[in-house]
């Protein structure tokens, strides 16, 4: 018999009271989940086993954020099987299947590393910019000197990690450089 996962999330709620319960409570809970047992055709171990159901994620719709949620699919379930949802409002989604203690899972580490990638992306994009010098300099028409202000921690930080980065980013590739390198050939 094919049954809904709020019905086994029920029973197994009930099974957890028939376990823990105390005294009338913990004997009405007996019978409500041999009951239920019997009504649905389930056995212990068909209770015990997680079932896999399809579980929907949102996010921003960037591709390095869609990116990060099917690495931490990948990551979680070991499937890399998903099924893709935009609406007309340019609502974003993927979806899996997968059992609720992973959804959870998913759920936790894309917040989490989210947040993680957001930072990383600060400081590339600062380090991106030095190395490849996109910072207006005397000659252009609103050039402002910036007055000297001490920075944060969290400013500081930022910049020392920029400054790793940007040793790694090939500081003689200029978009114009490699232009005219094509036109004399």
């Amino acid at each position: 018999m094919t049954f809904d996962s709020n019905v086994l999330r029920k029973i197994k709620k009930i099974k957890a009271l028939a376990e823990k319960g105390i005294g009338g409570e913990k004997e009405t809970a007996i019978k409500m989940y041999h009951s239920l047992m019997k009504k649905y055709n389930l056995s212990e171990t068909e209770i015990a086993e997680e079932i896999i159901t399809e579980h929907w994620f949102k996010y921003d719709g960037t591709k390095v954020k869609e990116t990060l949620l099917l690495d931490i699919f990948y990551t979680v379930t070991g499937d890399n099987n998903y099924i893709t949802y935009i609406d007309r409002r340019k609502r974003f989604d993927l979806g899996i299947k997968c059992t609720q203690a992973e959804a959870m899972q998913i759920e936790f580490l894309f917040n989490y590393y989210s947040e993680k990638l957001d930072e990383e992306l600060k400081a590339f994009m600062l380090a991106f910019r030095w190395a490849n010098n996109l910072m207006p300099d005397k000659t252009t028409r609103c050039y402002t000197e910036n007055p000297e202000k001490r920075l944060t921690d969290e400013e500081e930080k930022l910049c020392k990690k920029a400054d790793n980065i940007s040793y790694f980013l090939n500081h003689n590739a200029r978009p114009y450089g490699a232009i005219e390198k094509r036109k004399e050939k």
